[in-house]
């Protein structure tokens, strides 16, 4: 599959294919006679991979040791950095989420207030 092909069924970029090719992160086959690269169903599992990591909040060097452990052996080390980042996106979502409820709060204090008046 060509690089605007892959970027479509991801819905991502090809410019960010080109940079997760740039750090390392997946290395698609060139064809000889023009360099088009070629995406294999590997690579295209490996994209999603890393799409989805990155939005876990994940940076491109954890990424990259993620993608080793993966597919090394080391599927236990890797659980657990999964489980702390989710730990780490829970707490910023609770904080987030008490902002919400005070925000909400006040909003209908000043409702209150301007019915009042």
């Amino acid at each position: 599959m060509k690089i605007k092909e892959v970027a479509e069924k991801l819905n991502i970029s090809p410019r960010a294919i080109r940079f997760y090719e740039e750090k390392g992160l997946v290395i698609p086959d060139k064809q000889a006679n023009n360099q088009y690269r070629e995406f294999s169903e590997q690579d295209i599992w490996r994209l999603q991979t890393i799409i989805a990591l990155r939005e876990a909040g994940m940076t491109i060097d954890d990424i990259k040791r993620a993608l080793e452990k993966i597919e090394g052996a080391d599927k236990q080390e890797l659980q657990y950095y999964l489980e702390l980042q989710r730990s780490v996106m829970f707490s910023k979502w609770l904080e987030i989420k008490q902002i919400i409820e005070t925000t909400d709060y006040m909003i209908s204090i000043l409702k209150r207030e301007n019915t009042e008046a």
